[in-house]
């Protein structure tokens, strides 16, 4: 069994997975949530060995999906995936990752059902999330697919700035700068 983060670490960067992930398996490591990632086929056979050497359960999704990321927002995308064949050659698995098998399971039939309010709950997400989520996203997805703005406007302080056309550096990874760079 492998329980020594900075081992986890090595053995999931020597394989390619993002900084971003790595945090995610941590924390279901330490018992703090289930996760739900994607994962390509190249490093399927090599994520699912670390997780069992780390004693946490996977659940692998029948279907492939694949993401196109939303326009000027980092790679994110909020739109639904396209659902391929587990055979196809593109695409990718989701996996749920976490100590309790039940949970796991929980969480894959949750989201394979469209059961989102489950499926929130299984991942950890507070239910306000869950209801803001579930509240805005439709409208979200006809102005610009971004539910950031949505956030803006459901907090209580007051931005000094119009919200519903700014680009956030810190989540679209751009700068201002690069985003209207001069030719």
């Amino acid at each position: 069994m492998i329980y020594d983060p900075k081992l986890v670490i090595s053995h999931l960067q020597r394989i390619g997975i993002s900084p971003a992930v790595i945090r995610e398996v941590l924390q279901a490591l330490f018992g703090l949530k289930i996760i739900r990632t994607s994962i390509c086929d190249s490093q399927l056979p090599h994520f699912v060995s670390v997780i069992e050497a780390c004693g946490l359960y996977v659940g692998i999704s029948k279907q492939k999906y694949f993401a196109c990321p939303d326009a000027g927002k980092g790679g994110w995308c909020n739109a639904p995936p396209i659902v391929l064949e587990p055979e196809s050659r593109i695409g990718e698995h989701y996996l749920y990752v976490g100590a309790n098998p039940e949970k796991v399971m929980f969480a894959m039939q949750s989201e394979e059902t469209g059961s989102e309010l489950d499926f929130a709950e299984s991942l950890g997400i507070p239910q306000c999330c869950s209801d803001f989520y579930l509240r805005d996203i439709d409208i979200a997805r006809q102005v610009q697919n971004d539910l950031l703005p949505f956030s803006y406007q459901n907090t209580e302080k007051k931005y000094p700035f119009n919200f519903w056309v700014t680009i956030t550096s810190e989540f679209s990874q751009l700068s201002i700068g690069k985003a209207y760079r001069q030719p």
